[in-house]
């Protein structure tokens, strides 16, 4: 049942809103209607205003990334991606592997130890590919590209982290090409 209509026979309006009612067990529409097929539903607040929605417990399930409003769900998964999974390793050698993109690796060893990127031909990282790495433990971590890996912003195609909790990113450019930036000394 409509509640209350925005349109009148007078009015050059083609498209319009109701507000309805519900049966018991379901919440009133504020829907779009109107001639038109395809019709969006706009909300817009004055000067700084905000839209807010109370006490929302569902959302949207097919938000994308160009909607003019993003809802909860779509900030609430986009907040999600954006804290690192850890990648806890204690042993001397670790060789990346594909699911450390956008992962923080923590280097934990007393001893001595060396993180390689490998050869795209051996682990197709996409480019622009992000990983954090962090010298946890007290033996230094080198940080180096395999035999074919160029790794920007060192010489010598590696270096080691400058000290114990410090750390460095490095970002895939080009196919055996990455950047190294961060807390890095001594040429590997």
């Amino acid at each position: 049942n409509v509640v209350l209509s925005f349109a009148s026979a007078g009015e050059f309006a083609i498209n319009w809103v109701d507000v309805a009612n519900s049966l018991t067990g379901a919440g009133p529409i504020i829907r779009a209607v109107g001639a038109d097929t395809n019709i969006d539903l706009k909300l817009t607040p004055k000067g700084t205003g905000a839209i807010s929605v109370a006490e929302a417990t569902n959302y949207e399930t097919n938000v994308t990334e160009d909607d003019d409003i993003p809802n909860k769900k779509f900030c609430d998964d986009t907040y999600a991606q954006l804290h690192d999974t850890i990648n806890a390793q204690t042993g001397t050698t670790y060789i990346l592997v594909l699911t450390d993109d956008g992962k923080l690796v923590t280097m934990d060893n007393v001893s001595a130890n060396t993180l390689t990127i490998p050869l795209n031909s051996s682990v197709a990282f996409p480019t622009g590919t992000r990983i954090d790495i962090i010298m946890k433990g007290a033996g230094v971590t080198t940080v180096t590209g395999d035999t074919g890996v160029t790794v920007n912003g060192v010489s010598a195609g590696g270096a080691t982290i400058d000290g114990q909790f410090k750390g460095v990113t490095i970002r895939k450019a080009a196919t055996d090409t990455w950047f190294m930036i961060g807390a890095h000394g001594t040429v590997a």
